[in-house]
C-alpha cells in the first residue's frame, strides 16, 4: 500500500522455459499505485492508493499497451486493492474512508459492505466465498493489528485482533484454502486457519516491507512484493523458504528478468493461465512479467547466471546445521542467522560444497538462514529443537 499522508508503504531467478523470461511496461500513469486485479484477458482494475482524494478505479487493457482509463469506475475513496467477491461483484478496500465497498458490474452500483475499519488495505477470498480484509492501521498511528471477515451474505465481523500482527497488508489463499498474511512492518508472514482464526509464524523476510501476494498453482509458490526497502519480488514455497525472484536496486528497467529493476512493486495478479504476472508499482507503472513466453520479443537475450542451489539439513536440529551449496564456485554467499524478531545472531562467509554451522547455543525455536551473493538471495527456515 502506498500512503501519501505521511509517506509510508504502504535466482534461482529463472525457470526452465525455452525462451527468455522478460519484463515490459504496459502503462505509465501516476494513478497506478497500489493493488490490481485482472478480471479477464482484456480488463485490469488498478487502484490509486490512499491520501490522494482519488475516487476512482482505473481500467487498463493488457492487450493494448498504453490504453488506460484512470476514471474507469467512480465511487471509492483511496482504494487500495480489488478482488472478485462473487460472479457479479468486485470487493474494494478503501483506506481513506475506512470502508470496504462492493461494485456491481452489471448495474454499476457501488455500495458499502463494511465500515469503520482500521485502515483497510489487503483483500483475499477463500474457497467458500468469504472475504478477508487486512487492516494496515489508519492515521495517526498506522499500527493496525486486525483482520476483518466478510461472509457471502454480507455479514462482517472482526476475525482476528492480535498484537502479533503489525500493519497487516499482503493477504492471500493457497490452492488448499489456507490463508496467509504478511505484516508490512517487520517482514513476518503468517499462516491462518480460516475456520478458527488460529495463526502461526510461517516465515520472515528480514528488512522487507511486504505489500501484496499472488499464489501460483503451477509451481505452488507465493509471489510476494517488497516495497520501499528492497524493490524486489520474492518466491515463498509452502515450507516457508524464500527465494529472490526478481529485482535488485531501485529502477524501472524492462527486458530480461535477470536485468529488470523495479520501483516500489506493490499489486500483483496472475493471468488465467498463470504464465504472466501483472504488477503495479508505486512509481505509477503497470508492468507484466512474462514467465513462459512462446516467443520472446526481438532482441531479448537472457544471459543466465549459473544454476545455484542451497539446502540445509537436518531440520529440526540440535547442534550442527549442514549447508550444502551447488553452483557457487565463483560467487560464494555469506550467511546470516536471525530470529523471528529480526535479531541477527550469527554472520559469516561460506565455502563451496558442504558447510557446518554450530547452532547449539540458540534457544529452541524458529530461525532463518539468509544466504546472499551477487544476484542471489535465499532464506531457509529451520527449527532449533
Amino acid at each position: 500500500m502506498r500512503l501519501f499522508l505521511p509517506l509510508i508503504c504502504c535466482l534461482s531467478i529463472f525457470g526452465n522455459s525455452t525462451h527468455a523470461q522478460y519484463v515490459e511496461t504496459i502503462v505509465n500513469h501516476p494513478w497506478i499505485i497500489d493493488g490490481l486485479f485482472l478480471l479477464n484477458d482484456t480488463t485490469i482494475y488498478t487502484t490509486p492508493g490512499a491520501g490522494r482524494n482519488i475516487t476512482t478505479l482505473g481500467i487498463a487493457n493488457p492487450r493494448k499497451n498504453g490504453v488506460f482509463d484512470p476514471d474507469g469506475v467512480d465511487g471509492f475513496l483511496g482504494a487500495i486493492n480489488v478482488a472478485q467477491f462473487n460472479d457479479s461483484m468486485l470487493i474494494v478496500p478503501c483506506f481513506d474512508d475506512r470502508t470496504v465497498k462492493l461494485y456491481n458490474q452489471n448495474t454499476g452500483v457501488v455500495s458499502n459492505v463494511a465500515s469503520n475499519l482500521d485502515g483497510p488495505a489487503g483483500v483475499a477470498m477463500d474457497l467458500k466465498g468469504n472475504a478477508y480484509i487486512a487492516n494496515y492501521g489508519g492515521p495517526p498511528s498506522y499500527a493496525g493489528t486486525t483482520i476483518h471477515k466478510i461472509l457471502p451474505s454480507g455479514t462482517d465481523f472482526n476475525f482476528i485482533d492480535t498484537s502479533d500482527f503489525f500493519q497487516p497488508q499482503a493477504i492471500g489463499i493457497d490452492s488448499m484454502g489456507n490463508l496467509y498474511m504478511c505484516n508490512s512492518g517487520g517482514g513476518n508472514m503468517w499462516k491462518i486457519d480460516t475456520a478458527t482464526g488460529a495463526f502461526s509464524l510461517f516465515t520472515n523476510i528480514m528488512g522487507a516491507r511486504l505489500a501484496n501476494i499472488a499464489y501460483r498453482t503451477k509451481d505452488s509458490l507465493f509471489y510476494v512484493t517488497s516495497d520501499d526497502f528492497s524493490h524486489k519480488i520474492y518466491q515463498v514455497d509452502l515450507n516457508g523458504n524464500v527465494t529472490l525472484f526478481a529485482g535488485s536496486t531501485l529502477g524501472g528497467v524492462d527486458g530480461p528478468l535477470s536485468q529488470a529493476t523495479f520501483q516500489r512493486p506493490l499489486g500483483v495478479h496472475f493471468s488465467k493461465t498463470e504464465d504472466t504476472l501483472y504488477l503495479a508499482e508505486g512509481a505509477g507503472r503497470l508492468r507484466r512479467i512474462v514467465l513462459n513466453p512462446l516467443v520472446s520479443p526481438s532482441g531479448i537475450k537472457d544471459n543466465r547466471f549459473p544454476k545455484r542451489k542451497a539446502s540445509i539439513h537436518p531440520n529440526p536440529i540440535e547442534r550442527d546445521l549442514i549447508v550444502e551449496l551447488e553452483g557457487f564456485e565463483n560467487d560464494l554467499p555469506t550467511y546470516e542467522i536471525y530470529d523471528t524478531q529480526n535479531n541477527t545472531l550469527d554472520k559469516a562467509g561460506l565455502h563451496s560444497d558442504t558447510n557446518v554451522i554450530d547452532v547449539s547455543l540458540l534457544a529452541p525455536g524458529i530461525y532463518f538462514l539468509h544466504l546472499e551473493s551477487k544476484n542471489y538471495e535465499q532464506i531457509l527456515k529451520f527449527v532449533r529443537k
